[in-house]
């Protein structure tokens, strides 16, 4: 009995020494077992979507057929080229907003896809316009908007101690272990998950502060004290 003492006594010690680490020495705190840590690996990243202004625009424009409606009235069918701009893109768009006088839009959106930064491409999908050739076809006239989304690389990961629900993960750039105007920040989800961007400067720390809203999901109860959090360095999986 006395050995179960001693070791109870000595485990009681080793938790007080983690305890005191995490809040004074701001070191990252994991918890819930080590099949916790393994949920979300070092390292594993996501892809966020976010929408932006898209700098592409239509270099090439090619009929390919065109079809008699009535005496001066005709649809013309084109293929584009299009040409990226600086950013790399997903889920790229491009639509014909615009026409010349006796032009019509039958069909003018044309789905390109992903697309790297300046690249070209020739989508399969067509446009088809309808024309009255009692007017001067004006095909400069054409006008086109384009909508799709950068691929926005995203560390995703989680804060536990059991896993901390309504913590605000940010980056630190100040070292002033609070949220500032203009740094980065998120509030953590169900299971203690966080998705946030890259750090906006090398020495930008991903830090936490977990309010007494924050909920500890092992109890499912809110935290007893306000704590800050840093995630180490090689590690921003997990704070």
């Amino acid at each position: 009995m006395s050995h179960a003492r001693s070791f109870s006594h000595m485990l009681g010690r080793l938790s007080s020494l983690v305890v005191v680490a995490a809040v004074f020495l701001l070191a990252s705190c994991g918890g819930g077992g080590g099949t916790d840590n393994q949920a979300i690996a070092p390292n594993q990243f996501a892809l966020a979507a976010t929408p932006v202004p898209i700098e592409a625009t239509v270099v090439a424009i090619t009929k390919l057929s065109e079809t008699r409606i009535s005496r001066t009235v005709f649809d013309y069918t084109f293929s584009i080229t299009v040409k990226n701009g600086p950013k790399a893109v997903t889920a790229l768009t491009a639509t014909l907003t615009g026409v010349g006088t006796g032009t019509s839009i039958l069909d003018g959106v044309v789905d390109i896809g992903a697309l790297a930064a300046g690249a070209t491409t020739a989508p399969a999908k067509t446009i088809k316009v309808r024309h009255d050739r009692t007017f001067t076809f004006n095909q400069a006239a054409f006008q086109w908007s384009f909508v799709g989304t950068l691929d926005t690389p995203m560390i995703v990961g989680r804060a536990m101690d059991g896993y901390l629900r309504g913590a605000i993960v940010f980056w630190d750039c100040n070292n002033n272990f609070r949220l500032d105007a203009g740094e980065i920040g998120v509030v953590t989800g169900q299971g203690g998950i966080y998705s946030i961007p890259f750090p906006p400067a090398p020495a930008c720390k991903l830090s936490a502060n977990v309010p007494t809203s924050t909920i500890d999901e092992d109890s499912n109860l809110r935290v007893q004290r306000p704590m800050f959090l840093r995630a180490l360095d090689a590690n921003p999986t997990v704070i």
